[in-house]
């Protein structure tokens, strides 16, 4: 089946089901959450007020250590671990539900089955446990890659100072090592690149292989790895379609915004270039249009990216059909 026709049959499904976006929607509540919600504080102007509060302080730099010593108290910082952590995991939870449940949505309109929400999610929760293993599994050697990454470059960061602050090397050495943890920092990134593209691949084909085929982890991660070894080249294609896609969405998106930037920016010169003001922060506030608008642009943007996210995941399912039936046949 040509990818054309797998496209339009993404966006019938789309268009028949108009309540799977409600399903996409748990992958992008995260960060489109945290988000809005910055838009929101933001509309509060609490960065001129601490400005202000600071510069108003008997002592500025007391006032700022002060600020320190109270977030970084041990119970404040457990407190900030416990919630990132939680944070973390039910967002992590909620994408897995969320993937599976449009995966399972799939798979029963290929089968003429109706779709009911409540099917889809108590189906995609009997395979959670599955999935967040394959994300674990899968993830691992991107996960090494990025600690050597880490390890390599801030030990050649610490090791470098420390040969120049003691001047027991030439400058000669200097430039050899700093060439030589260079090139194996270039290594290490285009390998972490790779590793990426190849986790992002077994990842989509393996949460398809359990939910689709019901297989467990290790057969559902050895049947993507078959599946990636012999239609490598077309998920290629198919993920720069996707990403084509979701920029080219994202530039629309991106021009809603433009209207608050260019007020902003045509009231920072129009300050600029007059005297100067009796107040120094008042380049950080914003009128209360401008807050709502970008608000606006949020929450629109939180729709189309959970439009994309839904797209992308009902055309990586009819892909993998289209690839597992091709090999089933073959086979």
């Amino acid at each position: 089946m040509p990818y054309t026709e797998l496209l339009s049959r993404t966006g019938r499904i789309l268009w028949r089901h108009k309540s799977l976006s409600l399903l996409g929607l748990g992958y992008v509540i995260g960060g489109g959450i945290i988000g809005l919600i910055m838009q929101i504080w933001s509309a509060t102007n609490p960065m001129s007020a601490f400005f202000r509060t600071m510069t108003s302080a008997p002592e500025p730099e007391r006032f700022l250590f002060d600020q320190f010593t109270t977030w970084t108290q041990p119970l404040n910082l457990v407190l900030a671990v416990v919630a990132i952590f939680a944070y973390t995991l039910l967002v992590w939870i909620l994408a897995a539900i969320s993937e599976a449940s449009l995966i399972q949505a799939v798979a029963a309109e290929t089968a003429g089955r109706p779709l009911q929400l409540s099917g889809l999610l108590r189906a995609a929760w009997h395979s959670l446990g599955r999935l967040i293993a394959i994300d674990t599994l899968v993830y691992f050697p991107l996960f090494l890659v990025s600690l050597a990454i880490l390890l390599i470059s801030s030990g050649g960061l610490i090791g470098f100072i420390l040969y120049v602050s003691a001047g027991s090397v030439t400058q000669e050495w200097l430039i050899i090592g700093g060439m030589a943890i260079w090139l194996l920092l270039m290594v290490l990134f285009f390998a972490s690149f790779l590793i990426g593209l190849v986790t992002v691949f077994i990842r989509q084909l393996a949460f398809r292989a359990a939910v689709l085929n019901d297989l467990p982890l290790r057969p559902a991660i050895r049947h993507a790895v078959t599946l990636f070894r012999r239609h490598w080249l077309q998920m290629l294609a198919v993920l720069l379609l996707i990403y084509a896609i979701s920029q080219v969405i994202g530039m629309l998106v991106g021009f809603l915004a433009m209207p608050a930037q260019m007020f902003n920016m045509f009231r920072i010169m129009q300050l600029s270039s007059g005297p100067a003001p009796p107040d120094p922060f008042i380049f950080l506030e914003q009128p209360l249009l401008v807050h709502v608008w970008m608000i606006l642009v949020t929450l629109a943007g939180l729709a189309v990216s959970t439009l994309t996210t839904t797209f992308s995941s009902v055309f990586w399912t009819l892909c993998y059909q289209h690839w597992d039936r091709h090999d089933t046949d073959r086979d």
